[in-house]
């Protein structure tokens, strides 16, 4: 049988930073906005009481654990990621049936019924379909056609 539509990803670094982001989103907007707000707290203390030289550190106390936060996660991605050479030379053909999809490796072929989907994210440049929490498989929209995009869509509609 004939797939209804293909598409090809290469699991780059860039495309796992992607889908870590995309996959975490809720928690990394919690954190930083919670960064933000002890930022703001304190220069409205200052504003009103008076700004002190501990004030002046707190806030880049903050800015730098913001900032750290963000280092240490794209280092553990990059370090995950150059630690398993297969993943680095992966390039995924995924294969959209009416009922599932199969996503072929040059090591192994995986058949996921759209039912058992976990989710469907979407993000501007991609879908993850989702089979778990933190697994899935990656969709770069520029690598598909116009066709295949609705189709997604509507699978996320329905999922």
């Amino acid at each position: 049988m004939n797939p209804l539509f293909e598409t090809e990803t290469a699991y780059t670094l860039d495309e796992l930073k992607k889908f870590n982001f995309n996959v975490n989103r809720k928690k990394f907007v919690f954190i930083y906005v919670f960064f933000f707000v002890l930022i703001a707290a304190s220069v409205f203390k200052s504003v009103l009481i008076g700004f002190t030289v501990a004030d002046g550190a707190f806030i880049a106390a903050i800015i730098f654990s913001a900032a750290l936060f963000s280092f240490l996660v794209n280092k553990e991605i990059k370090t995950n990621y150059n630690s398993n050479k297969q993943l680095t030379k992966t390039v995924a053909k995924m294969e959209f049936y009416e009922n599932e999809f199969i996503e072929k490796t040059d090591r192994s072929n995986a058949a996921i019924k759209y039912e058992d989907l976990y989710r469907i994210i979407e993000s501007k440049t991609n879908f993850y379909l989702m089979v778990a929490k933190n697994q899935g498989a990656i969709i770069v929209k520029k690598n598909c056609t116009e066709d295949l995009i609705e189709f997604i869509k509507n699978l996320k509609s329905n999922n």
